[in-house]
């Protein structure tokens, strides 16, 4: 398993995938099956077994490419993913701030004062410029962010690199994390003890702070979508949007902004057919 991991170079692609891997393994061992001699029904079981679409679509794309490299090391004779398609329901819309919402957030940064402050400030606050994913936001670097292009150098999906502006608002807040970061050895957001911060922490962090903003359900995807559907509002370009947020598929793009009812009512009102001017 190792070798078929060391080819991702994003580590948070090696967790996933090991950790859907070492299930499987551990589903086979308990039927007696050796993982190379699995059939299409063992793995359509495995999918069985998980109730999310998005879990089973993790563990199809996983397992493929994991028999994929079995088959060309010669170490299976078929890939048993072959032929098995997901039905995909209709995706619910992401989840996203109103201003009113993201008004409490602020509130609440401004007026609270704790020893951590500062630091969540920072992330929850780049997740919602900028549209980071919050494994993005946990892995980039001091020596990815150029304060004199005041970009940050981002690796996301599939190693692909990008540049994301820094927020003029963000920018000294930042440059006094780099400087932490620089000064200990650490990473630009970490814990008291200087550990990188996880996901699940990070996740746990935004819950908390929902339940404090009556924001409840808050997490950082909610501030990737906020970001991306506000953006939208403001007239920005779907092909930007699509850039800031990494996405290679501009259809992706749209299952990520929601246009609201003042925009819905702008876009019908630019067209007045019927009206004076129409019968001049």
């Amino acid at each position: 398993m190792d070798g078929f991991l060391e080819q991702f170079q994003n580590p948070n692609t090696r967790a996933t995938y090991s950790g859907v891997l070492k299930a499987f393994a551990r589903r086979l061992q308990a039927a007696g099956i050796a993982p190379e001699a699995a059939g299409r029904q063992q793995v359509e079981e495995e999918l069985g077994a998980h109730t999310s679409e998005a879990s089973r679509a993790l563990i199809l794309v996983a397992l493929r490419r994991w028999y994929d490299y079995l088959v060309k090391a010669g170490r299976a004779t078929e890939n048993p993913t072959a032929g098995i398609k997901l039905k995909h329901g209709q995706r619910r819309p992401v989840a996203a701030l109103n201003e009113w919402g993201i008004k409490r957030l602020l509130e609440y940064f401004a007026r609270r004062h704790y020893p951590t402050l500062r630091r969540n400030r920072l992330m929850l606050l780049l997740l919602l410029n900028t549209a980071l994913r919050v494994s993005e936001l946990l892995s980039f670097q001091p020596d990815d962010v150029n304060f004199e292009d005041q970009t940050i150098r981002i690796k996301g999906k599939r190693d692909k690199v990008r540049f994301i502006p820094i927020p003029a608002v963000l920018l000294d807040d930042l440059k006094a994390a780099v400087e932490r970061a620089r000064s200990c050895g650490a990473p630009i957001f970490c814990s008291k003890k200087n550990r990188r911060l996880t996901r699940e922490e990070v996740w746990g962090l935004c819950r908390a702070i929902g339940k404090q903003t009556d924001n409840p359900g808050l997490h950082p995807h909610t501030l990737r979508h906020t970001a991306a559907t506000r953006l939208l509002s403001r007239k920005v370009d779907l092909r930007v949007i699509q850039s800031l947020l990494g996405h290679a598929d501009i259809r992706t793009t749209q299952i990520y902004t929601h246009p609201d009812k003042e925009m819905l009512k702008d876009a019908v009102d630019r067209l007045k057919y019927g009206g004076e001017e129409q019968t001049k």
